[in-house]
């Protein structure tokens, strides 16, 4: 992968946050992330049992080819609908939606960890007087996480969070709300998140960067779409360096 040809010099870097920079700690598969989340509500459920709940799910909303529901589920009202269906299917029904809704905030209570790649190349992003900054469809309970883990290479100011505006990427809005919060032009800005039509694709198409990279970890090869113009996979963090 040479140096890439592009309009205008990347002086911001921008990433996604769960499942780019960090991950639930001991959550391997899907099935288990919904556990760890039902659990903290009080909820408890086999993994087998809600792998068979989001199969049936998929079916029958047409999304068995995800890898994931939430990967095209990305505002709050959303995906708390998809935590009620799945628990209807588990035969937990409850008429409270304040119940489902929270269920969003819970997760940012769950203890994450960043992926090995995540300090060196931020560190390296910041010896090159880049910009970082953080674009996440979250709840705003998980700001003070991301100051923990990441507060000494990224400024809280450069930290934007879908529920404090109450917009989503790949909405339009974040993203520009983002380049003024960083104060850097969109077309000198690289997005790197892990899902290619909110993140890599969003950025680019929806909010007018530079550049966005698809971080894709599976070793599977065979089954990458074609990716629109100044848009790129990567497999590891460190390769951001390439493109900036």
């Amino acid at each position: 992968m040479g140096k890439i040809k592009r309009r205008g010099e990347v002086t911001a870097v921008l990433f996604d946050w769960d499942l780019t920079l960090a991950y639930a700690e001991g959550i391997d598969t899907y099935g288990e992330r919904l556990q760890t989340l039902f659990q903290y509500a009080g909820l408890s459920y086999t993994v087998e049992e809600i792998e068979a709940a989001v199969r049936d799910y998929q079916i029958n909303t047409g999304t068995i080819d995800q890898k994931a529901p939430e990967s095209i589920l990305q505002t709050r009202q959303n995906i708390a609908d998809y935590y009620r269906q799945i628990l209807v299917r588990l035969g937990y029904v409850n008429d409270n939606w304040r119940f489902y809704d929270q269920l969003y905030d819970v997760f940012a209570k769950v203890p994450i960890i960043l992926y090995p790649d995540s300090l060196p190349i931020l560190q390296t992003l910041k010896k090159r007087n880049l910009v970082l900054g953080i674009i996440t469809n979250h709840s705003s309970l998980i700001r003070p996480v991301i100051h923990t883990q990441v507060g000494k290479y990224v400024s809280d100011s450069h930290v934007i969070i879908s529920q404090d505006l109450q917009v989503y990427k790949p909405d339009p809005v974040i993203f520009r709300q983002a380049t003024r919060q960083i104060d850097v032009m969109p077309e000198n800005c690289l997005f790197v998140g892990d899902n290619l039509e909110v993140d890599a694709i969003g950025a680019v198409q929806q909010g007018g960067f530079g550049l966005g990279l698809w971080i894709d970890r599976e070793t599977d090869t065979t089954s990458i779409p074609p990716l629109p113009k100044n848009v790129h996979r990567i497999t590891s963090l460190s390769q951001i360096i390439q493109f900036v």
